[in-house]
């Protein structure tokens, strides 16, 4: 991986250990003791940065090619953003709550949040995490190694 990549991602590691203060100043104040459940950030954040790698190569590859890609994920972005429980739970839609098994994104922010929260992530959510990172992974590197030597034909 380039430099580029490990420098985006170590600055976005940075920036939330600093919002991991905050998270431990809720602990601290409220007088919450976390159990063991919370060591388990640890794999999760490994989880989360293999995909987003990937993610980020894949999409950095799409948009060398195509230039429309950039705007179009932005916007894409936007509406997952409001249809992934980060701002809401699951449980909040009633009996509709099943569709949130179908976006993807959902498995990841569980995987962080749940742990956070005291409460172990369920083998299922780790699994289709593992798939969806493994997948995007394979996807991936195929694709660049297939398209590659254009890259610099394409910039």
């Amino acid at each position: 991986l380039s430099t580029f990549v490990y420098k985006t991602i170590w600055q976005h590691l940075l920036m939330m250990a600093h919002n991991a203060l905050v998270y431990l100043g809720v602990l601290i104040i409220f007088g919450i003791v976390p159990g063991w459940a919370v060591l388990l950030v640890v794999p999760a954040l490994a989880v989360i940065v293999l995909n987003g790698t990937w993610a980020a190569l894949l999409l950095g590859l799409a948009s060398a090619r195509f230039r429309d890609i950039p705007p179009i994920v932005q916007s894409i972005l936007r509406v997952v953003m409001f249809v992934t429980p980060i701002l809401w739970i699951p449980s909040q839609l009633g009996a509709r709550a099943h569709l949130a098994l179908y976006n993807p994104f959902a498995y990841f922010v569980e995987l962080l949040r749940a742990p956070l929260l005291g409460a172990v992530p369920s083998q299922t959510t780790w699994a289709l995490a593992l798939a969806v990172t493994g997948v995007g992974w394979v996807v991936t590197l195929l694709l660049f190694a297939k398209f590659r030597s254009r890259v610099a034909y394409w910039l």
